[in-house]
C-alpha cells in the first residue's frame, strides 16, 4: 500500500538544499508578527520527509499549527505514520480541486509548496484556491519545476501507444507551465486573477540537480500514480517496461545489456520562486 511512497521517501530529497536556501530567503523577508501565534499550511509535503527535515527548523517559534497536505490519501497516511510532531497536522487536500473545504478557507498566515505545483493541471485554479487558504495579507513561498515536466511529457508520448492510451488521454496535448515566451507575463497575470500581489520571484532555468540516474527513475516512479489506480495488475509489467522506455529520453536514462548504467547526471530542474500575498 505505502510503495509509492516509501520509494518517495528514499529518493525525493533531491531538491533539499534548493528547498533550504529560497525558503530561508523569503522567510527572512517577511514581517511575521511575534506576539500572535501563526497557522502555516504546507501544499504537497508528499512523505512529509522535507517539511520535517528543511521546513520547521526555518519557521518561527510562534507556530500555532502547520497543516501538511496532500492530494493522494496513501501517501498522507504514509506521512502520519513515519512523522511525529506535536503541531503538525495531516490532511488530503487537492490544491488545483474544484472547491477548497470551509474549514481551511481564510485559516492560514503562511503557505509554502515546494515542486508540487508543476503537477497541477490548472495553474490557475491552484493560485486560486492558495488565495482561498489564506488570511488577508498572508504570504504564500512557492518553489516548483517550469518550462519542462519529465513525467506528465512521458505521459503524453504513452498517450500515443495503442495499450495505455485510455489512461493517459488527459495529457495527449500537455503543455508544460510557463513554457510560453514570455513567462513573467504568464506569471503575473495568474497571480492578479487569483487576488494576489506579487513581492517577489525568479524563474531560475539553471538549476541541476546531481543525481545518480537510477535515483532519478525512482523518484518518477515513486510519482506514478496511474499504474496502480488505473492498469490492472496483469497489465502493469508491460506498463512499466514502456513507462521506463518513454522515460528513458526525457531523463537521459543510458543503458547496457538492458541494465541501467547508474553513474551520475547532472539533471537539470527549471526553477520558478514565488513569493507573493493575498490582498486585503
Amino acid at each position: 500500500m505505502f510503495k509509492n511512497a516509501l520509494k518517495y521517501y528514499k529518493f525525493g530529497k533531491y531538491h533539499a538544499e534548493k528547498m533550504k536556501f529560497e525558503y530561508g530567503k523569503i522567510i527572512g523577508s517577511m514581517n511575521l508578527t511575534k506576539n500572535d501565534e501563526l497557522s502555516v499550511v504546507d501544499i504537497g509535503s508528499g512523505s512529509g520527509r522535507l517539511l520535517h527535515e528543511v521546513l520547521i527548523p526555518l519557521l518561527p517559534k510562534n507556530i500555532k499549527e502547520i497543516v501538511a497536505t496532500d492530494i493522494d490519501e496513501k501517501m498522507i497516511d504514509f506521512s502520519r505514520s513515519v512523522n511525529e510532531h506535536p503541531k503538525v497536522i495531516f490532511n488530503v487536500l487537492d490544491i488545483g480541486g474544484e472547491k477548497i473545504p470551509l474549514h481551511f478557507q481564510n485559516r492560514f498566515d503562511l503557505l509554502f509548496s515546494s515542486y508540487c505545483f508543476q503537477y497541477v493541471r490548472d495553474l490557475g485554479r491552484a493560485f486560486s484556491n492558495c488565495e482561498k487558504l489564506l488570511k488577508p495579507n498572508g504570504e504564500l513561498a512557492l518553489i516548483f519545476q517550469c518550462k519542462t515536466n519529465a513525467l506528465y511529457s512521458t505521459y503524453k508520448k504513452m498517450s500515443r501507444i495503442d495499450e495505455w492510451k485510455l489512461y493517459m488521454k488527459e495529457y495527449a496535448n500537455f503543455v508544460p507551465c510557463f513554457s510560453d515566451p514570455d513567462p513573467d507575463s504568464e506569471l503575473r497575470n495568474i497571480t492578479e486573477n487569483a487576488g494576489l500581489t506579487l513581492i517577489n520571484y525568479n524563474f531560475d532555468p539553471e538549476f541541476y540537480i546531481t543525481i545518480p540516474r537510477k535515483q532519478l527513475l525512482g523518484i518518477y516512479q515513486s510519482l506514478d500514480n496511474i499504474k496502480l489506480a488505473a492498469v490492472p495488475k496483469d497489465q502493469q509489467e508491460d506498463y512499466n517496461r514502456d513507462f521506463v522506455r518513454s522515460i528513458a529520453e526525457e531523463i537521459d536514462l543510458r543503458f547496457s545489456n538492458g541494465r541501467i548504467i547508474d553513474e551520475p547526471i547532472n539533471f537539470q530542474v527549471p526553477t520558478v520562486i514565488i513569493h507573493a500575498k493575498k490582498n486585503k
